[in-house]
């Protein structure tokens, strides 16, 4: 199966390279497709660079978001490649998701701390007041 994982450099991005390495452990093959996508420059800020220093900075930050998730891959022994695109995240998974005939997408948990903290309570909390009503 092959899986298309957004990096974005955080922690959570990297959260689904436990499901590819769990999968290729019981010896299904699985392959990764790494993705990070750079955002552009507004048009104020880009008159002042040229595009070519724009392109390798963003190059650059890229390769190096996908730094750690193409190591653990590399260590399990999934093949992988990767790939850094410029625009819209949405956009840009959609795109290189067609592009490269995946089957699925994998995207790390993205949640506030308020998110974390207070949902779980909430839910808790509206779980005990309908318990109590019955």
């Amino acid at each position: 199966m092959k899986y298309l994982i957004p990096i974005d450099g955080s922690a959570a991005s990297l959260a689904p390279l436990e499901h590819l390495e769990r999968m290729a452990r019981c010896g299904i093959a699985v392959e990764a497709v790494l993705l990070n996508v750079q955002p552009r420059f507004h048009r104020h800020i880009s008159q002042f660079t040229r595009k070519g220093d724009r392109d390798a900075w963003r190059t650059e930050r890229a390769f190096d978001a996908m730094a750690p998730a193409a190591e653990r891959l590399r260590n399990a022994g999934i093949p992988f490649r990767m790939f850094a695109e410029t625009g819209k995240l949405e956009e840009r998974i959609a795109a290189v998701a067609v592009a490269e005939r995946v089957d699925d997408v994998l995207r790390g948990e993205q949640r506030s701390a308020a998110e974390r903290y207070l949902l779980p309570a909430g839910i808790a909390g509206i779980a005990a007041l309908l318990l109590a009503a019955d």
